[in-house]
């Protein structure tokens, strides 16, 4: 979807995903005044080829996961003249999860990117395949998103003042972050800037190597086809974990649709035992909701797991008005990069260039039971929302041969020389083989992403280039929609 310039505004001078992030991103919240230096986890966001199906289903489901609540809404809220300015969720709703403020379709969002009801002309170029339509809900020129965000998942105002800055910087920085904040606030209130956003995109005129996304979905998913049979495999540790108060509606509602789910427990820290399910939104995307109480269900419904898989602090009673608590995002990053991943989140040699981009992290556990290893970090004093990053072991893979790097360079090649992407295709024919019958693995997926990026983006600039006008490589590839976003306000952030 359009995105804002890549010179960086003022008062934002690093809100990092995992890449660099435009100040958008503080309409995801979650309190970034609680961690050091400003510094949080605002949203987390996946690539795929339907991200309608995907916020369809989060709505179904998310927003009906405490008891006694019956949500059908669509997640927009309209004004008496039947339009929606933004999504602005008054308090005392029972939603607990809603649209993005500025979703595509509403006229936050138009008016932010300059995007106009259609004219004739625009009309001849979606027929000719060289933009999408827009005028609906979760359209935008260039792409299909179903962006939402749970409502109230941060702290509320009696327990922490999320609107104040003042002690992230200088006088002239506090007041440019002061004001964007405020001007955020108005759109979409207090609900909304305690929300996090959990977004699905699909940046379709963007490639995502030599295969299509709906290629890479139905091979990386077919892990646990067939409600799970295969059991617990590594894919499953790419996931991001809610916490709720007890997992009954959520079972109810999985049982009654006939949603496949992996139901799981393990230890959860002071002699307490944790309940969760494992459930895919759509495509290759997964989310785990975990809970104190098993709704009603008996222990042995539910699979044993080793490694803790979220931290003790956070698995506490939801006693106020949060229904559904972002805790943890997980992935899979195998024993080879583990290393490069620790160092990049200040568990290594680079401290310096960690605590640079806001990441002062403290590890919580590191869990190793037959050389499967999961690794537990807070990302910054204060930050409740933690990254779980697993390595496991993994047999050799059968089937048809991983793409050549002769592949990977003809489809992340401009499109005007030939490269691919969703709509036009431009896959080379060599990679079919895999991307119709290939087995995915961690290892797999990873080469696969990067190989991927490596073939779209820059290479590294020189360590004194203009860092308000950093290179930007050619069109973006689909991977990097598979981020969360980090932001870091204080004026001692330094991207």
């Amino acid at each position: 979807m359009p995105r804002s310039s890549h010179t960086l505004m003022k008062g934002c001078k690093s809100a990092l995903l995992i890449l660099a992030m435009p100040c958008t991103s503080m309409a995801q919240h979650f309190c970034y005044p609680c961690g050091k230096e400003g510094s949080g986890v605002g949203k987390s966001t996946h690539a795929v080829s339907d991200p309608v199906q995907c916020y369809d289903w989060v709505l179904k489901y998310l927003n009906n996961v405490a008891e006694g609540i019956q949500n059908d809404g669509n997640g927009f809220a309209t004004k008496d003249d039947g339009k929606t300015y933004s999504v602005k969720i008054p308090d005392g709703t029972t939603d607990i999860v809603a649209a993005e403020f500025n979703e595509p379709g509403t006229e936050a969002f138009g008016q932010m990117f300059g995007i106009k009801p259609m004219n004739d002309e625009d009309k001849a170029l979606v027929a000719k395949g060289l933009r999408l339509p827009t005028g609906d809900y979760h359209q935008a020129p260039c792409a299909k998103t179903g962006r939402a965000a749970i409502l109230r998942s941060g702290p509320n105002t009696a327990s922490v003042d999320s609107l104040n800055f003042s002690h992230l910087g200088g006088e002239e920085h506090v007041k440019s972050v002061q004001a964007m904040t405020e001007m955020i606030s108005s759109m979409v209130g207090m609900v909304g800037m305690r929300g996090f956003g959990l977004h699905h995109v699909a940046c379709v005129y963007h490639s995502t190597g030599p295969c299509k996304m709906v290629d890479i979905e139905r091979g990386v998913s077919s892990q646990w086809a067939n409600n799970f049979s295969q059991g617990y495999v590594p894919l499953m540790d790419n996931n991001d974990m809610f916490w709720t108060a007890t997992l009954g509606p959520l079972l109810d509602a999985f049982i009654r649709d006939g949603v496949e789910f992996y139901p799981m427990r393990w230890d959860g820290g002071h002699g307490k035992e944790v309940f969760s399910v494992m459930a895919s939104q759509c495509g290759k995307a997964l989310i785990e909701v975990a809970a104190p109480e098993a709704g009603g269900r008996s222990p042995e419904q539910f699979h044993k797991m080793l490694h803790p898989r979220a931290a003790p602090s956070n698995l506490v009673n939801l006693n106020d008005d949060r229904k559904l608590v972002p805790i943890r995002i997980s992935r899979a990053i195998g024993h080879e990069l583990m290393d490069k991943v620790l160092d990049f989140y200040g568990q290594g040699p680079n401290k310096q260039r960690a605590a640079a981009l806001g990441f002062h992290s403290r590890l919580i556990s590191d869990v190793t039971y037959d050389s499967d290893r999961a690794v537990l970090l807070e990302l910054a004093p204060g930050v409740t929302l933690h990254v779980q990053l697993w390595a496991r072991k993994e047999s050799s893979p059968g089937g048809p041969s991983f793409p050549t790097s002769s592949a990977f360079e003809r489809a992340t090649t401009e499109p005007i020389n030939g490269g691919s992407n969703q709509v036009d295709g431009g896959q080379p024919a060599s990679a079919q083989s895999f991307c119709r019958d290939g087995v995915w693995t961690v290892s797999r997926y990873n080469k696969f992403v990067v190989q991927t990026h490596e073939g779209i983006m820059s290479p590294l600039p020189p360590p004194d280039y203009d860092t308000l006008h950093p290179p930007a490589g050619i069109t973006q590839d689909m991977f990097i929609d598979e981020h969360f976003a980090w932001g870091c306000y204080s004026d001692k952030c330094d991207l």
